[in-house]
């Protein structure tokens, strides 16, 4: 015995030695090769000023202006440093609350100050070349904006490097599927589809990094110096792409695809839409800057083409980029591949067996095929549709319905028209704000004289269910499983306030689950088993759920 545990004091010291040399030579590596881009003249950006306009800032020719639904509305142009300059000078509170949200988000999902150091090394050896496999256009941009974060982070890294960083966040979540950061739904329908023939995309964008982080939504149009003109939906300090049109009506939304964790530095997901965005006009050059760009993780691209009246599906991973067309004139996509190269992929068919994908998939089709033809109104019912198969109960944020009341932003593009509505607050359930792109960007155009940005008459209103108990109720939830989870199940509860959080969304999995596992760090296991069963009967949409909670079931059953 004393000998097994001297053995274990070695093994420790050991470890903590290994621990030690990665992290130092992690951080050399990282810190020589994300080194900031050279800047020609940058002392004179360092001149510029805002001024006040109504409701926001403004300098020179761009601006950011907060409508009355609570969109930020931005208009950026100029070389590309100058561009992330203004928007880090022009949004600054924006940039620094965003992290500061992001930084908590990540604190919640990862309490652990040493598995959050472990994965810190993780992400900083994957991506110590980052900076190598991104243009010099939008490291330049990136840096001008990195100018406005915050100094309260350096602890993390420097604000250039923290801010590069962050752009990969979308390829970080999606490959840590457990996280389940990212879960997204979208369609495109055209011709005999749509009540007017004309080109329609609507999507839901997933990504959820806590309800503060969507608060701020900012919907940015930028001129570039070189390149379309192009708008997207976005937030402070964040130049990469996840939905967006530009000036021939080429649009692009992201939808994670089942991937592997990364094993090499590539080009951030983001960031290569935003190159097709800002080069692409038609299919095929989406397509070219697709297949010649490479991606950390595997991905599949929405494209509606003006120029082309239709969508396709652009499916990438590390290794190849195939072209998906649909056989109809509509396509739709949740977060698994359906081209025949990657139909019996092994990652892509263990990922629709074990996770919503297929199921929303279905449920998708289903929804749409109840409507003749797809109209804006129609479609903003579908993207906010809460409910399971054949509309059943399945419980408020439940991964098997279209809106699992967690999305960042929903948005939908008339292409040929130039229109997007993009949803305000919360999630998509407030009003879907219309933006004519032409009128924006037209020379006459000037938000100083106080003209509006969105078209009024366009707007689709807020869904009625905001108003209901049930939502109130749902409210109510959030702010229980917000406590649960950021006290590790530690906080004390009275039996009438888990009666309540169990009645607030009773038909979800989860919140039977929660409840046990708060029983459970209480070590009160005989009152937890009976949540853990009620659980089983609901819907449960991944594998890793179903095998979590037998696994607690058994874990009870020995402790009684």
């Amino acid at each position: 015995m004393r000998w097994k545990s001297i053995g274990k004091k070695i093994a420790k010291v050991v470890g903590v030695i290994l621990l030690v040399f990665i992290i130092i030579i992690s951080v050399f590596l990282w810190m020589v090769s994300l080194s900031a881009p050279e800047i020609n003249n940058q002392a004179q950006y360092q001149k510029l000023r805002r001024d006040s306009i109504q409701d926001g800032w403004k300098s020179g020719k761009s601006w950011i202006h907060k409508n009355n639904y609570g969109l930020y509305e931005m208009y950026l142009e100029g070389k590309p440093y100058e561009r992330g300059y203004l928007h880090g000078l022009l949004a600054e509170e924006l940039v620094v609350r965003q992290e500061d949200y992001f930084v908590d988000r990540l604190n919640a999902l990862i309490p652990s100050r040493m598995y959050q150091l472990f994965l810190k090394q993780i992400v900083l050896w994957l991506n110590k070349d980052l900076d190598e496999n991104i243009s010099d256009e939008y490291k330049q941009e990136i840096y001008g904006v990195s100018q406005f974060a915050s100094p309260k982070y350096d602890y993390i890294a420097p604000k250039y490097q923290r801010i590069l960083n962050y752009h990969g966040a979308h390829d970080i979540g999606h490959a840590m599927q457990n996280m389940n950061l990212v879960a997204c739904s979208s369609f495109g329908a055209w011709n005999g589809y749509t009540a007017d023939s004309s080109l329609l995309i609507a999507r839901n964008f997933d990504f959820y990094a806590g309800d503060d982080f969507a608060q701020e939504k900012i919907i940015l149009f930028v001129k570039p110096d070189s390149g379309y003109k192009l708008m997207m939906v976005t937030w402070g300090g964040f130049t990469g792409i996840t939905s967006g049109m530009n000036e021939h009506g080429l649009t692009v939304t992201l939808n994670a695809a089942p991937s592997t964790l990364p094993s090499h530095t590539a080009t951030p997901i983001t960031l290569i839409s935003r190159r097709i965005l800002q080069y692409a006009k038609n299919i095929d050059e989406a397509f070219a800057i697709a297949k010649a760009s490479k991606s950390f993780v595997s991905e599949s691209f929405l494209i509606g083409s003006a120029l082309d009246h239709k969508a396709v599906l652009i499916e990438k991973t590390p290794d190849t980029t195939i072209l998906y067309t649909s056989p109809k004139d509509e396509i739709l996509s949740t977060n698994h591949f359906q081209s025949q190269y990657f139909m019996n992929d092994p990652v892509n068919m263990k990922h629709k067996e074990e996770s919503a994908t297929v199921f929303r998939y279905n449920r998708l089709q289903q929804l749409l095929s109840e409507e003749k033809f797809h109209t804006p109104t129609s479609s903003v019912a579908i993207l906010r549709n809460r409910l399971g198969w054949n509309n059943t109960d399945i419980g408020l944020s439940n991964e098997n319905a279209l809106n699992q009341l967690v999305a960042h932003h929903s948005i939908l593009f008339l292409p040929e028209k130039k229109l997007v509505w993009v949803s305000s607050n919360p999630y998509q359930m407030g009003a879907y704000v219309c933006y004519d792109f032409d009128k924006i960007f037209s020379s006459d155009f000037s938000v100083s004289n106080h003209e509006q940005v969105y078209e009024a008459d366009k707007t689709i209103a807020a869904d009625p269910y905001l108003q209901t108990s049930e939502y109130a109720d749902y409210v109510y939830y959030k702010v229980i499983l917000q406590k649960l989870q950021g006290t590790s199940f530690k906080t004390t509860l009275t039996e009438s306030e888990i009666a309540k959080f169990a009645a607030s969304n009773p038909e979800y999995f989860d919140t039977h689950v929660h409840i046990a596992q708060y029983y459970i760090e209480h070590k009160a296991y005989e009152k937890a088993l009976p949540f853990l069963k009620t659980a089983q009967t609901k819907v449960i949409p991944r594998k890793e759920d179903r095998d979590k909670i037998v696994k607690l079931i058994s874990m009870c059953n020995k402790e009684i």
